[in-house]
């Protein structure tokens, strides 16, 4: 915990941004292109549509993707947070690779697996 708050590398937040375009483009191939066009223009809503409503949470969770992405570029991280941080995401992303058959939650895990090395590698640096 006394260690001193470091930037991660270039490559947390690029592999952050991919995981967040992947969870998108994954939630535009899982959603028909009749019930996209219907809700640009308004005749289905996530009242009316399951796939609406899972399109909403893929759009939430890519948001999260990319806050997080912006985090990684802009703010010092300490090992211990970033490895917290990094652990959280694998579990998340087993746990949701495991309800899911098909997704980027795997990808989610790896991101988390890889912020907890870049953790571990800032540590032994020092």
């Amino acid at each position: 915990m006394s260690q001193p708050a470091r930037r991660p590398s270039l490559l947390a937040p690029i592999l952050a941004s991919i995981v967040a375009v992947g969870t998108l483009v994954w939630g535009f191939q899982m959603t028909s292109p009749f019930m996209i066009t219907q809700a640009l223009f308004g005749t289905a809503t996530a009242a009316t549509s399951a796939e609406i409503r899972a399109l909403v949470v893929v759009f939430a969770l890519a948001t999260m993707e990319l806050v997080l992405a912006l985090a990684l570029l802009l703010s010092q991280w300490r090992p211990g947070a970033l490895n917290g941080l990094g652990l959280f995401l694998v579990a998340f992303g087993v746990i949701l690779g495991q309800l899911m058959s098909d997704g980027p939650f795997w990808a989610l895990a790896l991101l988390g697996a890889f912020l907890a090395w870049e953790a571990y590698s800032m540590h032994v640096e020092r």
